[in-house]
């Protein structure tokens, strides 16, 4: 039986995603602290440095970091300034959101003091490979036992869907594993914010308004929806609007030009995060073609917004989405997700009752809260803690633990 933590708790974040970047996991961080602050508790975010940020922001602490690859987040380097009074602070918990040099360090603090640590599986890591130097097989497999060396070491490991519980478990990962769903979010626009976007994009009153918010890179497998854009037969008028940058953004727009849709096609850039409800506002459907998302956050607030969704039929989205109540599962083709979207552009009152029941969904979805998920992911790290303690483990390390002195933690 958990106890539930009643008193108000310190909580580090270890994350190498963080402002500037906007993407779905820094939404989601940014929930988790948001939420855990609202319940009464503290929250000190510890993230690599970025020369796009300001020295001194509240309730951040950021390191001297440095760029492994352009395509990839920036790399904290160990460093003890920084770190110095850590011990000073007592946090109650710390909570790693990467494996890699921040999930290094957050593993060597919670060592050293004895703080129970707990990892949120955000990304299926695994298919970000291309950005590795080495073969695809071999930069899978090393990924793979990345994660795996970070969930031993953590004493919990939450999730935000089952299917990503499922997915750890069948790579041997058997550390404790939480649910810990995000609150419903904020999608609320203000009044006129569809007839605004409309007309700052060129859209018709008469025109059907896909929507797509993704990263514009591999894995996020845009591409797939140009080309079911291309096979579309419709006798409806519509537009596709896609918000997002990336580093295949040229490469996506000369691919448009080819299969001749460049007409359809609406680039947005990177919108901010805070005018996304704007955009939803204007669309009348959403499309995510992504088959590689633990969850999907984009798709949550689609469904917040009331829209229906065309989705992969594969992991994080297929389980948010309910296949032909709330939007269409479809397979991982190009034709398959132009029929989807031919259905949904063609039928306006299917349109209205999937978005009704999407809104509803994601009520469902995002429950229980997201404090009361972390809480009981936390309470399960402490009790796993104690119980290493009680039993001389120290959990994920081959070696006994040896007295340290001073602010060195690496």
């Amino acid at each position: 039986m958990k106890i539930p933590v009643t008193h108000p708790m310190r909580v580090a974040f270890f994350t190498e995603a963080f402002d500037p970047f906007t993407n779905g996991v820094v939404v989601l961080i940014k929930a988790y602290r948001d939420a855990l602050i609202a319940a009464g508790h503290d929250v000190v975010i510890f993230t690599p440095n970025n020369e796009d940020r300001p020295k001194k922001e509240y309730g951040v602490v950021r390191m001297p970091s440095f760029h492994f690859a352009k395509e990839m987040y920036p790399m904290a380097i160990p460093s003890t300034f920084p770190l110095r009074r850590f011990a000073e602070l007592q946090f109650d918990i710390i909570h790693s959101h990467h494996p890699f040099s921040c999930g290094l360090l957050a593993e060597r603090l919670s060592f050293k003091h004895d703080i129970p640590l707990v990892y949120t599986f955000h990304t299926l890591l695994t298919t970000q490979s291309h950005y590795l130097p080495a073969p695809k097989q071999l930069a899978e497999d090393t990924i793979l036992r990345v994660i795996r060396r970070h969930c031993k070491r953590s004493h919990c490991v939450t999730v935000s869907t089952q299917v990503m519980h499922d997915w750890l478990r069948k790579r041997k990962v058997d550390s404790p594993i939480q649910l810990v769903r995000p609150n419903v979010p904020s999608t609320l626009a203000p009044v006129g914010a569809r007839e605004r976007i409309r007309i700052q994009h060129k859209i018709g009153t008469n025109e059907v308004l896909v929507f797509c918010a993704s990263r514009l890179t591999h894995e996020k497998n845009v591409d797939l929806l140009l080309r079911a854009v291309s096979q579309l037969r419709v006798h409806t008028p519509y537009k596709v609007l896609i918000a997002g940058s990336g580093f295949d953004d040229r490469e996506l727009r000369d691919l448009a030009d080819s299969l001749g849709i460049s007409n359809r096609i609406i680039w947005a850039g990177e919108v901010p995060h805070a005018e996304m409800p704007d955009y939803y506002a204007a669309a009348d459907l959403f499309a995510f073609p992504s088959s590689n998302d633990t969850l999907g956050m984009v798709v949550l607030e689609a469904m917040a917004a009331k829209l229906p969704t065309v989705v992969i039929d594969r992991n994080g989205p297929a389980e948010v989405v309910r296949h032909n109540v709330d939007g269409i599962h479809t397979n991982f083709d190009p034709i398959s997700f132009s029929n989807a979207l031919a259905l949904l552009i063609n039928h306006p009152d299917l349109r209205q009752s999937m978005g009704a029941h999407a809104m509803v969904g994601c009520q469902k979805f995002c429950t229980p809260d997201t404090a009361t998920g972390l809480q009981d992911a936390y309470q399960i790290a402490r009790e796993m803690l104690q119980l290493d303690m009680l039993l001389g483990k120290r959990r994920g390390f081959s070696r006994t633990k040896k007295p340290t002195t001073g602010p060195k933690v690496w």
